[in-house]
């Protein structure tokens, strides 16, 4: 902005202020605005798409680790104590009530291990979502759901 035209009367000095140049201001502020905006909705976007991946990707590591303990350990303890209670009736140390048992604790497990598995194979999913790749993709990527 300038003084263009300026009148002293009698020791009052009257003016107007005309812009010399016309910058478009408003519209650049109004821009710098819009790109400041939009570069903390991508910075906020970028943090909660990070989140979810992270999120994704821990449930899966979770799961697939509670998957394996299941298999290694209570499965194959409970096979083998079908294995042995059968033995056992065959050698006449123990009855038939015995291997139902020990049959029933087996398949308790195996039910459990079909809800842990179940649990895997839904975070393995919700990671490739959240990756944004098909289940394909995800396992060339070095990855398996198992």
């Amino acid at each position: 902005w300038g003084s263009e035209l300026a009148e002293t009367l009698r020791g009052f000095t009257v003016g107007m202020r005309v812009p010399l140049f016309q910058r478009n201001q408003a519209a650049r502020g109004l821009a710098q605005a819009e790109r400041a905006r939009s570069a903390a909705e991508a910075g906020a976007t970028r943090r909660r798409i990070q989140a979810e991946v992270t999120e994704a990707r821990e449930r899966w590591l979770r799961a697939r680790a509670a998957e394996r303990r299941l298999a290694d350990e209570v499965l194959r303890a409970a096979e083998e104590n079908v294995a042995l209670s059968q033995r056992a009736v065959e050698e006449g140390r123990a009855g038939i009530p015995d291997v139902l048992v020990f049959r029933s604790v087996a398949v308790a497990a195996k039910v459990e291990y079909l809800d842990v598995l179940r649990d895997a194979h839904a975070a393995w999913f919700s990671l490739a979502s959240a990756l944004g790749v098909s289940v394909a993709e995800l396992e060339r990527f070095g990855g398996s759901a198992r």
